[in-house]
C-alpha cells in the first residue's frame, strides 16, 4: 500500500449492523474501467473481533479506539494460508475531515502499534468513488 500512497484518497462506505450482529459495509473503489461496487459482510467472532474471509484471504477487524459518534480507529490484519501477510491501522469518520484533536488521538494509535511515521498515510480530503450501495 505504501508504493501506491501517493495516488490514495478517500473512500466512501455505508456500514451497517445485521440482525445477528455482524458488519455489513458497502463501497465503491476504483479501477481502470471505473468505480466498482462491493460490498462485506465481517462475522462477529467469540473474542468479539470481526472477521470476512475470501478467496484472497482473511480480514480481521477490531476497534482500538472509538467515540461511536465521529470515528473510528480500527486494526485490520489481512492473512493468507493461516499467516498474517499485513496490519493496517485505519481511521474513520463520518465526515471527510475529521477534528485536528483525532488525528493526534490516531498517530498515537499509530505508535502503540509499533507502527512509524514513514508507514503512516493521512489521505487527501478527495473521494476516490462516490457510489455506493444503499
Amino acid at each position: 500500500m505504501l508504493k501506491h500512497k501517493d495516488n490514495m484518497k478517500i473512500m466512501v462506505a455505508n456500514v451497517s449492523k445485521t440482525e445477528a450482529g455482524d458488519i455489513k459495509i458497502a463501497t465503491s473503489f476504483p479501477t481502470p474501467h471505473g468505480c466498482k461496487k462491493m460490498e462485506l459482510v465481517f462475522t462477529k467472532q467469540e473474542d468479539g473481533k470481526f472477521a470476512h474471509k475470501c478467496e484472497w484471504g482473511e480480514k480481521v477487524v477490531e476497534t482500538v479506539e472509538t467515540d461511536s459518534e465521529n470515528y473510528a480507529i480500527v486494526n485490520i490484519i489481512v492473512k493468507k494460508n493461516g499467516k498474517e501477510k499485513a496490519k493496517v491501522l485505519t481511521m474513520y469518520g463520518r465526515a471527510r475531515s475529521v477534528a485536528p484533536e483525532t488525528v493526534e488521538r490516531f498517530n498515537a494509535a499509530v505508535k502503540e502499534q509499533g507502527l512509524t511515521e514513514e508507514q503512516t498515510i493521512i489521505l487527501p480530503n478527495e473521494v476516490a468513488c462516490i457510489e455506493t450501495t444503499e
